[in-house]
């Protein structure tokens, strides 16, 4: 009926669409669950399983089509209040979701439908519906239908365990763009503008030479714009991704027998596709392991006085091109004597390392590979897996992870992920022969002291070298010495280190910790660079934030401001 490229773009836009109506059908599934009488919730599910049976019927897959079809009888009788939506239902429904995007994996990958077995779950469809109609009242149905065993949900894998698609995957529709027709004749205007400012380099060089510096400013000006508007076209909101653990937490809280609430904060956070690819998993593993280990059951948080249903927290923000997270979670909190015993007993540490590290320290232990506290093995954790790939995937991006947790409060993990491919506005300096850029958002100021302000302007104060601004002093870090891993002063070679010189740069910085300097040998110009991730041989380098290529083409860093401070104000504690 139609020509192979056709056929073909209109299995593309099957694949796109349909991986759209299934996140947007869960999604109100698990809504309809809390508001099992919203009209308005029950008629969106039904017109979107409508579309998807009727895409699968375009398309000729014929056996999507008829459990579609089923599917949207159940959602009819819903829709006319015959039934009433329930946990078990809701169970029954977002299985169907399941087996629908595995077998949308499975055309993905050849094309076909294969030979999908819904027999049990078409059973179990017209099982509910017969009981629906054949019920005199609703009461009875619902007293008749309480056997849980009998409403288990089913999981079809078709033909390889590997073919199944993960439950509550939303990240199909990352892997592309939609833009409105205005923002690609926008990005053609700009283009066209760029080739114009070209030709007209190409006039001054050749016939007056005057124009060029004027003309090459015109030019970087619609280079910047143009690379702003492409990078706007990669950046997505997170609740791409975050929409899929509302199923996450609604299954591990079934299978727990807890009652866990999921609140997100910032989830209009627009980040770097690759960003999003990045956390999508870390932050599953956070989330398991908080309702597993976190959380307590409903009896236990009412004995200690909490409300029966606990909350998992996400929230997200981006500052100073770099993305900070959060999980936290309301439950019982980490056990650090507990913890302290184990990395004991298996070998992590000494008695007398463990009497000199900080509670934050002692919460590292987790994230070591085998090491865990749960005495019985889980489906959900308990083996000793998990957070060690956390930690792992996270310095796989250049980023770090912090732990915090008080006893009966609960636990927040913090993670900052260096923005990847994002033009960032940078300030060049110089520490020795070594360039590196620093991101302007978190430059307060520049100062420059010559001759004796040389000296009077750094101080010796707490056991630490300080800077004097304006009746203030601010902790000051000496990059060559972090640089040569030198972080530590005494009396003795503190006047040797600041003895006066002929001139002193210092760039104030802001971060999560407060205001410090940084002393440099040079300051530069600022310039926009285009940020990659920190190659696997550096990673562990939590000062360096990511990779460069400067304007002069040598690949160089950008400095982590945030562990930069971390040292300045440690080293006046």
């Amino acid at each position: 009926m139609f020509d192979d490229n056709t056929q073909k773009g209109l299995l593309r836009e099957f694949l796109l669409e349909g991986g759209d109506i299934l996140d947007q059908i869960e999604y109100d599934l698990l809504k309809l669950e809390t508001s099992p009488h919203d009209k308005e919730l029950l008629h969106n599910i039904f017109r979107n399983m409508h579309t998807i049976k009727g895409n699968c019927r375009l398309m000729g897959y014929n056996r999507l089509e008829e459990l579609a079809h089923s599917t949207e009888s159940l959602l009819h009788l819903l829709r006319e209040g015959e039934m009433i939506a329930n946990s078990e239902t809701g169970s029954l429904l977002l299985g169907v979701i399941d087996s629908v995007r595995s077998v949308l994996h499975i055309i993905e990958q050849n094309g076909e439908e294969g030979d999908p077995d819904f027999t049990i779950q078409l059973a179990k469809l017209d099982s509910l519906m017969a009981d629906a109609e054949a019920s005199n009242t609703l009461d009875d149905f619902f007293i008749r239908k309480k056997n849980k065993k009998s409403m288990e949900t089913v999981d079809i894998c078709l033909d390889d365990e590997n073919s199944c698609a993960s439950q509550g995957d939303s990240t199909s529709g990352i892997e592309t763009v939609r833009l409105p027709i205005e923002r690609l004749d926008y990005l053609m205007d700009m283009v066209g503008e760029l080739g114009a400012t070209f030709n007209q380099l190409k006039y001054s060089l050749t016939r007056n030479r005057e124009t060029i510096q004027q003309v090459l400013e015109g030019m970087d000006q619609h280079i910047h714009n143009l690379q702003d508007e492409v990078l706007k076209y990669r950046l997505q909101p997170v609740s791409r991704v975050w929409d899929s653990y509302h199923r996450l937490v609604r299954d591990l809280a079934l299978e727990s027998g807890k009652k866990v609430f999921l609140q997100m904060r910032g989830e209009e956070t627009e980040v770097d596709r690759n960003v999003l690819l990045s956390i999508k998993d870390l932050l599953g593993h956070l989330i398991r392991n908080a309702i597993d280990h976190g959380i307590e059951t409903p009896e236990e948080r009412i004995s200690s006085g909490k409300p029966a249903l606990g909350t998992v927290t996400l929230s997200a923000e981006q500052r100073h091109g770099q993305i900070y997270m959060e999980v936290s979670d309301d439950g019982k909190g980490l056990d650090v004597e507990r913890i302290k015993s184990k990395a004991l007993a298996t070998g992590m540490s000494t008695m007398r390392q463990i009497e000199g590290m900080r509670k934050e320290e002692i919460f590292q232990f987790i994230m070591e590979p085998g090491f865990s506290t749960a005495e019985k093995v889980s489906k959900i954790s308990g083996r000793g897996t998990g957070m060690d790939v956390v930690r792992s995937s996270v310095e796989k991006t250049g980023g770090t992870i912090s732990i915090y947790s008080d006893p009966g409060k609960g636990t927040k993990f913090r993670i900052r992920i260096p923005q990847t491919m994002a033009i960032v506005p940078a300030l060049l300096i110089r520490s020795g022969v070594e360039q590196f850029a620093i991101p302007q958002l978190n430059v307060t100021e520049l100062l420059s002291f010559y001759g004796d302000d040389s000296k009077s302007n750094v101080e010796y104060k707490m056991q630490s070298p300080m800077v004097r601004v304006r009746e203030r002093l601010l902790p000051l870090v000496l990059l060559d010495r972090v640089i040569e891993g030198e972080g530590k002063f005494s009396d003795e070679n503190f006047s040797l280190l600041l003895k006066p010189k002929e001139e002193r740069h210092i760039v104030i910085l802001q971060s999560e910790t407060g205001e410090f300097g940084l002393e440099v040998d040079r300051i530069e110009e600022p310039v926009s660079l285009v940020i990659k991730p920190m190659p696997g041989i550096f990673s562990h380098i939590s000062i360096l934030a990511g990779t460069a290529v400067m304007p002069d083409g040598a690949v160089s860093f950008l400095l982590n401001v945030s562990e930069l401070g971390k040292i300045g104000i440690h080293s006046v504690m």
